[in-house]
């Protein structure tokens, strides 16, 4: 029951965070990426880094203990797009960067997710390490998160089963 929510949710967030890559993409290509850069980037940053605080200081605590453990899943879950949204903006604005309009675009009708590995590709050639650095944490952390909390909801589910 809790799984089938969980992945109604789920549904639900990933429409929102389609509409707003969409809206996302629209003022990039009107405003520029300086402006994307100066606006959008540091709210991200902000946002990310709230969430992973939340994530070590509260959300890993309460996965210990039974009684919280579905509910620390779940936020980690929603706590995972948060991550999963820094990235691929990232990945959008570096490709956007570094490979130009076109190839941003071309990346973009990948299924949406193309700028991420084009601007790992990018990265490096570009003598960008830290910024590579940077998306393969934020890969590791956006699949890492939302695998444990996958599991931690499916732990509880099954041992309020039996």
């Amino acid at each position: 029951m809790l799984k089938e929510n969980l992945r109604g949710i789920n549904s639900y967030v990933f429409g929102f965070v389609i509409l707003l890559c969409m809206l996302s993409i629209t003022v990039l290509f009107i405003h520029g990426e300086l402006w994307f850069r100066m606006k959008v980037l540091p709210l991200l940053n902000l946002l990310s880094l709230t969430a992973f605080s939340a994530l070590i200081l509260i959300l890993l605590p309460l996965s210990i203990f039974s009684k919280t453990r579905s509910v620390s899943g779940s936020i980690m879950v929603f706590i995972s797009f948060i991550f999963g949204i820094h990235l691929w903006f990232y990945g959008l604005l570096l490709t956007y960067i570094l490979l130009g309009k076109l190839v941003a675009a071309a990346g973009l009708f990948l299924m949406g997710i193309g700028v991420i590995p084009l601007a790992m590709i990018a990265a490096p050639f570009n003598g960008m390490w830290l910024e590579f650095g940077s998306l393969i944490f934020l890969i590791i952390l956006t699949l890492g998160v939302r695998s444990f909390g996958y599991y931690l909801v499916e732990i509880s589910y099954y041992r309020h089963l039996f």
